[in-house]
């Protein structure tokens, strides 16, 4: 578990009456427009309601809170730089949620062009003054994928980054789940091995927020609440 500095830097920023921007950029596994709630609309749920623990008047975590997509179906780490210099103008984000990408490999992109990439975006969020969690990628029932998935999170750690970019080990972390039990969508009669159902979204979410934010979650638990249609607010821990 990270240190929760990150979660206690935005509750600083609620108490003082500020306004918190947070950008997602990624490839298909973040922009999820097949799944419904996706893992962005999941966090955000749970990350809002967290600050009830801190903050007696829930306005000032569900209005100053603002959440903004700038993920691309099929993207590269090269399509990065186009979300993130668009949400910078557009919105200027505090904080990026990023995850991605082993599309780089499907392009035939050699590894060197995604150090580069990352690199530079790193570099740009601390010139900005910005703060980053960045996932390079989950475990997936692709074989291949797996392969390009382990060598992209073993340059990852290599990366060199400022003290604002934490990194979360994806690959790892959904290769301890029931696999089978995340991978279930079918395409035209075919199993989808590389996206996850609605459950892996839960999970996603809960890695991004048990991993760098401190906020434990029982991904089974809110799933069973979430799917019961009747529960207005799902719980996400015992």
């Amino acid at each position: 578990m990270n240190s929760p500095s990150l979660y206690n830097k935005i509750l600083q920023n609620l108490k003082e009456g500020r306004e918190y921007r947070i950008a997602f950029i990624g490839d298909s596994l973040t922009s999820a427009e097949s799944i419904f709630p996706n893992w962005r609309a999941i966090f955000e749920y749970i990350f809002k309601l967290s600050f009830e623990e801190y903050i007696e008047d829930w306005r000032i975590f569900e209005w100053n809170l603002k959440f903004f997509n700038y993920s691309l179906d099929a993207c590269t780490t090269k399509e990065f730089f186009k979300s993130l210099n668009t949400s910078l103008s557009e919105v200027n984000p505090d904080l990026y949620l990023i995850m991605g990408t082993c599309n780089n490999f499907l392009l035939g992109f050699k590894i060197s062009v995604y150090v580069k990439n990352m690199e530079e975006i790193f570099n740009i969020i601390e010139k900005k003054q910005k703060d980053c969690v960045y996932v390079p990628d989950i475990y997936s029932k692709d074989e291949k994928k797996n392969y390009e998935s382990l060598n992209l999170t073993k340059q990852a750690f290599s990366l060199k980054k400022p003290e604002s970019v934490q990194i979360i080990n994806g690959h790892e972390i959904f290769k301890n789940h029931d696999i089978d039990k995340i991978y279930t969508l079918i395409e035209e009669g075919v199993l989808d091995c590389r996206h996850p159902n609605a459950f892996g979204h839960v999970c996603i979410a809960k890695m991004f927020l048990e991993g760098a934010f401190g906020i434990k979650v029982n991904e089974n638990l809110f799933f069973e609440e979430m799917s019961k249609g009747d529960v207005k607010w799902p719980k996400w821990e015992n």
